[in-house]
């Protein structure tokens, strides 16, 4: 289960890089659109304190004051690529889904450099794969792939298809990025880092743990000894490849002494200590050690609630959760469990796929409880977000001539919807089989 917290993490954090790093670096730091620049950075930052609604409302204005600002067919696409990440990220998918279909639209424009397009792409393949679409995704990587001459590129591509679970496009890709860097004189120290790192992130999915270390140690021997979210990124992946070596010994003392050094930095880096103390709390919890683990999480709990950041209090409380179930309290480890639950709720919806780790975790300590009607409603759930990619999709192409063939199917999708309580759910999908029956008597 520890493990599981650590790969989301770990998807997590690089979806954050790949998006930001797009945000970032799409326009020229030599544009003349000061007015939007300047709304960029405060967006960025209210998207770090994890305050949405402020970044949607910032964005909403330089969007309706595009023309006023200057803003280009490339500033309007970032712009609308914004707002479609933060809409989801405040439950609002139906808002989200129109800029999305937007910014789609605008790709078309003629206005865009080979080098925009590749860029957007990759940006735009990233948000359906955050919103758990990864064939579509991967159609937007291809398109990048057919377009793609640079390392920086590659390296882009290469994490893409490496989140899609194309592991071989994705070595490909990052070799491809290594060779195009290595050939360029003066290769840039982060980018080399970056390229090495993924391909850590890589062999270390296929269980190549000799090449995994070495690129690994390669990515941390590139990057400054001041703490940044880049080095603790690398390091906490050090770690977990010297613990999967049987080299525990070697993963305690590197974040140990990355922890110290965090803590005497000068900067405070409250974000990047969390991590670290995260990572050295779950070594602990999986060398079976949950006394020496707790004091780590609930450091790191204090430091991210000070900062509100909500991605990261997610994997505290589901550090901290799975802590408390290895010392079997279970009623503890269930107050956690769910408060996760409600972060996640908040931000994906009551249905989302994503949410079926959690549950299915959740419904594990309801049976050490011996809670059984709680554990019904969640039984409920588990089997409706499981059933309902497939019969959204029946419902969408519903028509009185195939109505016969989808009923099974819906009736059992009502049945788990209303085992888990979830009304509006089930009014919804009764309603539109309703509607077709009315049709169908009219026929």
């Amino acid at each position: 289960m520890q493990l599981q917290a650590r790969a989301e993490l770990m998807r997590t954090v690089s979806l954050t890089l790949v998006f930001s790093g797009w945000f970032l670096c799409l326009l020229s730091p030599a544009s003349a659109f000061e007015s939007w620049q300047d709304k960029k950075a405060s967006v960025k930052n209210a998207i770090e304190q994890s305050k949405f609604a402020l970044a949607g409302k910032t964005l909403e204005e330089a969007l309706s004051k595009a023309d006023e600002i200057g803003a280009s067919d490339v500033d309007r696409e970032e712009i609308l690529l914004m707002l479609t990440l933060t809409n989801f990220r405040l439950g609002k998918s139906k808002l989200g889904r129109q800029y999305l279909a937007l910014a789609e639209q605008k790709l078309g424009e003629p206005s865009f450099t080979k080098d925009e397009q590749i860029r957007a792409f990759i940006a735009i393949g990233f948000v359906y794969l955050h919103l758990g679409d990864s064939s579509k995704a991967a159609d937007y990587f291809s398109k990048a792939h057919e377009l793609v001459c640079l390392g920086e590129q590659c390296n882009q591509l290469g994490l893409a298809y490496l989140e899609c679970g194309k592991l071989e496009e994705s070595e490909g890709m990052l070799k491809s990025a290594l060779r195009l860097l290595e050939r360029d004189g003066k290769p840039r120290s982060d980018l080399l880092s970056a390229v090495y790192h993924n391909l850590a992130l890589l062999y270390r999915e296929k269980n190549r743990l000799v090449e995994a270390e070495q690129f690994s140690q390669e990515s941390l021997r590139r990057l400054s000894l001041s703490p940044s979210k880049e080095r603790t990124n690398v390091v906490a992946c050090l770690a977990s490849i010297y613990r999967l070596n049987d080299n525990r010994r070697k993963a305690e003392e590197l974040l140990q002494a990355e922890i110290s050094s965090c803590e005497m930095s000068q900067e405070k880096r409250s974000s990047q200590l969390s991590v670290l103390l995260s990572a050295l709390g779950s070594f602990y919890l999986e060398e079976g050690s949950p006394d020496r683990a707790l004091p780590l999480y609930y450091r790191a709990l204090r430091l991210d609630k000070a900062l509100s950041n909500s991605s990261r209090l997610r994997s505290d409380f589901d550090d901290l959760a799975w802590c408390f179930f290895k010392k079997q309290e279970f009623l503890t480890a269930r107050y956690y469990l769910r408060k996760k639950i409600l972060i996640e709720e908040a931000t994906w919806g009551r249905t989302d796929c994503r949410l079926l780790g959690s549950l299915k975790g959740y419904l594990k300590i309801l049976e050490q409880l011996d809670a059984k009607e709680e554990a019904k409603l969640v039984s409920g759930r588990i089997g409706a977000i499981m059933m309902a990619p497939a019969c959204e999709d029946l419902l969408k192409n519903l028509q009185p001539s195939n109505l016969d063939a989808a009923l099974p199917s819906l009736q059992s999708y009502l049945d788990c919807l209303s085992q888990a309580g979830l009304s509006s759910e089930k009014k919804r999908v009764s309603n539109a089989i309703q509607k077709v029956r009315k049709e169908k008597q009219i026929d």
